[in-house]
């Protein structure tokens, strides 16, 4: 049987016996997280709306094409390949919850860009530091 492998997010883990990858048999995407919802049922809810259409924040990836530019859940999804399912990442506070201008919220420390392996920045000719 050919199969292929889906990978799970870490926040969706906990609906597939905390599995980061389960194999299931090829088809089209609809097919495939068909299978992989059939084996854990309580990945359907997260990734499926009631009417059987994709979640909107839901971004789901053969290799490293996002089937929004293929043919959608219609993409084949052939043996030996790999298709990654990626919740939206949003974030941040209501501008209420934002430190105020130059300062800095709870728990962040400066960013050394040493520790990254970046040049220090320096300022230009024009740029004023506070």
């Amino acid at each position: 049987m050919s199969e292929v492998t889906v990978r799970i997010p870490a926040p969706l883990r906990a609906f597939a016996d905390g599995r980061a990858e389960l194999g299931v048999p090829a088809g089209t995407v609809a097919d495939v997280l068909q299978a992989a919802c059939e084996h854990h049922p309580g990945l359907g809810a997260r990734l499926f709306t009631p009417e059987g259409e994709l979640r909107p924040f839901v971004n789901v990836f053969v290799g490293e094409r996002h089937i929004g530019g293929l043919q959608g859940l219609d993409t084949q999804v052939e043996s030996g390949e790999v298709l990654s399912i990626i919740p939206a990442v949003a974030g941040g506070g209501a501008a209420t919850d934002r430190p105020a201008p130059g300062r800095r919220g709870a728990g962040t420390a400066p960013i050394d860009p040493r520790v990254i392996g970046q040049p220090p920045i320096t300022p230009s000719k024009g740029c004023t530091s506070t």
